[in-house]
């Protein structure tokens, strides 16, 4: 989110007396409206009709889904939100999506259990599953595309990315 913002973070830490994160934000005030024409360009609210897709979104953290929400919204999406893989799970016994965009570290069931999971259950009848995680420290992306994933993305969700994904996930829906 910091990084999203054009910001800067910092950590410094103390064994036995505590750990300091320091976030910096640069601001411009100005008294008339900014237009960032690449990021209008972008959000765009017709972008849904173009390139229907039933989207779901597992992610533990309120933020994250927040975010995706708001993101997917201004292209026009009306996507559910679940916050594990057992929700997951719950959700597509009841209706089909094209795409699931699932966080790897998740409570109860985790992006990997729960990618498993949907293969076993759809085959390939299932959705695009595309993994999103902030890092990949404690996991390769051999594991993740090991484990059935069709795609990684790494937060924060960068517009660009996501529409190409969003295009090519359609396009192989029409064929």
């Amino acid at each position: 989110m910091v990084k999203l913002l054009g910001g800067e973070i910092s950590v410094r830490s103390e064994v036995g007396v505590g750990t300091c994160f320091t976030i910096n934000f640069q601001f411009k005030y100005s008294d008339k409206k900014i237009k960032d024409e690449k990021t209008e360009k972008s959000l765009d609210s017709d972008f849904a009709n173009k390139y229907p897709l039933k989207i779901l979104v597992a992610d533990d953290n309120l933020i994250n889904r927040e975010v995706a929400n708001g993101v997917f919204k201004k292209l026009g999406f009306q996507i559910k939100l679940v916050e594990n893989g057992i929700e997951v799970l719950e959700t597509i016994k009841f209706e089909y999506y094209d795409l699931i965009l699932m966080d790897l570290h998740m409570p109860e069931m985790d992006g990997f259990e729960a990618t498993k999971e949907i293969i076993a259950l759809l085959g390939a009848n299932r959705p695009k599953i595309i993994a999103f995680t902030a890092d990949l420290i404690d996991t390769s992306k051999d594991i993740v595309f090991e484990t059935g994933f069709d795609d990684l993305m790494f937060k924060p969700l960068k517009l660009e990315e996501l529409e190409s994904k969003l295009v090519s996930i359609y396009k192989q829906k029409k064929n």
